[in-house]
């Protein structure tokens, strides 16, 4: 039988870990709890396309998967989107 992935790694290690996420829009703002960055997704339809990482020097750390960790995210990213996404009426792309 032949497997889809092969490794010659022995090591089963297994490990969980707990993802926050703040949906603006069509984009998904990500943070594992195991890494400081925000992983910023664009989620339009059945596709999720990876846009950017968020990882500025004076980020605060979301690790706090309370109400409170949660609210805080969604302040930052909102501020984030602000700053960074421009909406407009028809987006021109350009052939080069």
């Amino acid at each position: 039988m032949s497997k889809m992935i092969k490794t010659t790694n022995t090591d089963i290690r297994v490990d969980t870990s707990s993802i926050m996420v703040v949906e603006i829009g069509d984009f998904s703002f990500e943070v594992d709890e195991r890494f400081p960055w925000i992983d910023v997704y664009l989620t339009g339809g059945e596709h999720k396309e990876f846009v950017t990482q968020i990882d500025e020097e004076n980020q605060p750390i979301f690790v706090d998967n309370s109400k409170e960790g949660y609210e805080k995210m969604k302040r930052y990213c909102l501020n984030w989107f602000f700053n960074n996404v421009e909406i407009v009426g028809e987006v021109v792309i350009k052939e080069d």
